[in-house]
């Protein structure tokens, strides 16, 4: 590996421009299938349907597709008005999984049973109805109910996308991270329910400006001093010869403002990689590890799946010492526990860095340099090996009888010189104060849903903030029965400052004093049941109450408005609104 001189300058911005983002792929976590306003008939012009609870969905290459679903006693019904640029072709169509007890498995496609096909106009896509009587999927649900799926649009041969999920994954393969199918009792459905109205662009107050010796694929990495990875300004990105200038919204990978002081950065540019296809897998003896694996090639370097109790791949010395890691650049850590793989390999005779891998089954493959620095992903899980010093790299399969790949263009990757920079405190503020009003204005556009069942806390959808670096709250809140629960994880506090709830014209505020509970609903004294816990990093409350005390939450396919707040040092920071409380909710919330 080659290295190269490279300067940075950090700079802050007082505005940032606005642009749509990129939509789609799981930004749904609920379906709203609502009730038929008429008979339906099954002709793909969708005179009778009520598109209230219609979700968007972006496909690759700028195609789309708005879907829909109905319900009656006899029938679930879908739809969809689909952008494709080659319709009704090969594999085009869209597949529902529905929990009726056992995971169910719907495909509608052209010429498919009970389904009417009809191409646009001008020949840029389609419109599909379908009908699939209940007697196929087991008796129609009660009004309200709220059951998992997800689906996945097809618009050809490996052009996809997904939605109606709770968390990234496949739904074919984990039905863990489906999202909800609910079946509203009424129908025209406020449009504020779906969160479809376009976020702004998240703000970038500040530039970096480097100079790439040459035209490649650039890498630029935020650290911390000691070694821990921080952000991915840039990652394997075509850039241009000479300057460049980056935006950074002065964030972690997490979207947590950092705070103050002293980071590292590094970069490397190279040509581009790419993995072929193998016949046949090459005759390499690969190390598999569950965890931990000793590079053969460099006797001091332990490589680490596991640090301070969650996934962060990386490198200690024999004494304990980090020399680095990443934990938000591991492929799905949610899934760690279903087998990640390492190998990695240095130069015997230090004509190069090495690489190391780290792969996930049914995920990608992540490949860093032997000092942590990301280089690329490769789509197919694999094992990376290299049989000899002036030879090529292979991406063993995980797996008996799996594909081997070659990896094409690692001889091209070149370091850049890297070097400290100091974030100075009104750009820490610049960034911490634009990441606030952007976060605010996100949730005010997406609604806030309380799951249902003592069961759906794992699942239930989370609303965030972040003040600064080491303060912020994520919260999330499950009706069990005739009871409120609502658990949240406080960053830098330990609820020695009131926690505020309000739903409609109801406020709960939460505090603990000399290790009691002290709750007030509307200002008069509640009675609350508080399980808290101190974490590594803040707290954790759970606080449970009687739903009446608050009032009875918006029926399915509802709203009311509603906010969470947290005062630090006489600070309010809310999700949903900004600045003192004004006895105004800025945010929406509704129910399964």
């Amino acid at each position: 590996m080659r290295c190269a001189g490279l300067g940075l300058l950090l700079c802050a911005l007082t505005c940032a421009a606005e642009a749509p983002p990129q939509a789609g792929y799981g930004r749904h976590g609920r379906l709203y299938v609502v009730p038929c306003p008429a008979p339906v008939t099954v002709d793909a012009r969708l005179d009778e349907w009520d598109n209230s609870g219609r979700l968007l969905l972006d496909g690759p290459d700028q195609q789309r597709a708005r879907l829909a679903a109905m319900w009656d006693a006899e029938a679930l019904y879908l739809s969809g008005v689909v952008r494709d640029t080659t319709p009704l072709e090969a594999d085009d169509g869209l597949t529902l999984w529905l929990d009726r007890g056992t995971p169910q498995r719907l495909t509608i496609e052209p010429g498919g049973p009970r389904t009417a096909f009809r191409l646009a106009d001008d020949g840029l896509g389609y419109v599909f109805e379908c009908r699939v009587p209940w007697s196929a999927l087991g008796k129609p649900p009660l009004a309200d109910a709220s059951l998992a799926g997800a689906l996945r649009m097809s618009w050809g041969p490996g052009q996809t996308a997904c939605d109606v999920l709770n968390q990234p994954g496949a739904p074919e393969a984990d039905p863990a991270c489906w999202g909800r199918l609910i079946f509203c009792a009424h129908g025209r459905l406020p449009g504020e329910l779906l969160g479809e109205a376009l976020a702004p662009e998240r703000p970038t107050p500040l530039r970096l400006r480097y100079v790439l010796p040459a035209d490649g694929y650039a890498t630029l990495q935020i650290r911390t001093e000691d070694g821990w990875h921080r952000r991915l300004v840039v990652a394997g990105q075509r850039r241009r010869l000479g300057q460049n200038v980056e935006p950074w919204d002065g964030c972690d990978d997490q979207g947590r403002p950092l705070a103050a002081g002293r980071y590292r950065w590094d970069g490397l540019y190279h040509l581009g990689i790419t993995a072929e296809p193998l016949p046949e897998a090459p005759a390499v003896a690969a190390p598999v590890t569950d965890g931990q694996w000793r590079d053969p090639h460099s006797p001091q370097a332990n490589y680490r799946l596991w640090a301070r109790g969650e996934p962060a791949f990386g490198c200690w010395s024999d004494s304990g010492k980090l020399r680095w890691a990443v934990g938000d650049l591991l492929p799905w850590p949610a899934c760690l526990a279903r087998g990640y793989w390492l190998a990695g390999l240095a130069e015997p005779r230090g004509a190069a860095d090495g690489f190391v891998g780290v792969a996930n089954r049914g995920g990608p493959t992540r490949l860093f340099t032997a000092d942590g620095l990301y280089v690329t992903t490769l789509a197919r899980a694999g094992m990376l090996a290299r049989p000899a010093a002036d030879g090529p790299w292979y991406l063993l399969p995980v797996a008996a009888g799996g594909p081997s790949a070659v990896i094409d263009g690692l001889r091209s990757v070149t370091r850049l010189r890297g070097g400290l920079m100091v974030v100075g405190a009104d750009e820490a503020k610049a960034a911490r104060d634009a990441a606030g009003e952007w976060q605010t204005a996100c949730a005010r556009l997406r609604p806030w849903c309380i799951a249902r069942g003592r069961e759906a806390l794992g699942r239930a959808e989370p609303v965030r903030r972040d003040f600064d670096a080491a303060r912020g709250f994520v919260a999330r809140a499950v009706v069990d029965g005739e009871r409120l629960r609502l658990v949240v994880t406080l960053r830098g506090g330990d609820l020695s400052g009131p926690l505020e709830l309000r739903l409609g014209e109801r406020r709960l505020v939460v505090s603990r004093r000399d290790g009691q509970a002290q709750a007030l609903i509307d200002g008069q004294p509640a009675t609350v049941t508080l399980d808290w816990r101190a974490t590594a990093d803040g707290c954790q409350a759970e606080v449970d109450l009687r739903l009446e005390s608050l009032g009875p939450l918006p029926k399915p396919g509802g709203l009311v408005r509603g906010d969470l707040s947290y005062t630090w040092a006489g600070e309010r920071v809310a999700w949903a609104s900004v600045g003192a409380s004004d006895g105004t909710a800025g945010g929406w919330v509704t129910a399964e």
